[in-house]
C-alpha cells in the first residue's frame, strides 16, 4: 500500500493525474495483501496434536474454522536449535519457533518421544 501512496503523492506533487495509481494500485495492493495473508495463515502452526507414533498439525486457518477430523501422520524428522525446530510431518516441513510456543522445552521433548515411537512402529 505504501508504494501506491508514494506514487500518488509524487504524481500529485508533479502536477500529473494521480487517480491511475489509486484506481489500479489499490486493488492490486489489496489482492497481494489478501494472498500473502492466506498463505501465511495456512503455513503458520496453531495446534500440534500428539499420540504414540503419530502427529497431527493444524494451521491458524484450520484452527479458526469449525473443527474437523484430524489427519494423523508419522513424524519423520526433527531438526533445530534452542530457538527453532524444523519438523517433518509426512511430506511437509514445519517451523516451530520458541517465541510462539510458551512451553517450548516440553514440546521439544514430546516431539522427540513421538519420533522415537514412530521409528519403533516402523521396525515392526
Amino acid at each position: 500500500m505504501l508504494p501506491v501512496m508514494v506514487g500518488a503523492l509524487i504524481s500529485m506533487l508533479e502536477g500529473l493525474p494521480a487517480l491511475k495509481y489509486l484506481y489500479i494500485g489499490f486493488p492490486v495492493a489489496l489482492l497481494l495483501a489478501a494472498i500473502w495473508t492466506s498463505i501465511n495463515t495456512q503455513r503458520t502452526l496453531a495446534e500440534i496434536h500428539l499420540r504414540p507414533g503419530a502427529i497431527a498439525v493444524r494451521s491458524t486457518l484450520a484452527a479458526a474454522s469449525p473443527p474437523d477430523e484430524l489427519h494423523w501422520y508419522r513424524l519423520l524428522d526433527i531438526r533445530g536449535s534452542n530457538s527453532e525446530l524444523e519438523i517433518t510431518v509426512g511430506y511437509d516441513i514445519y517451523h516451530v519457533e520458541r517465541e510462539f510456543w510458551p512451553d517450548f522445552e516440553s514440546l521439544k521433548s514430546e516431539l522427540a518421544k513421538t519420533l522415537y515411537q514412530s521409528q519403533d512402529l516402523q521396525d515392526i
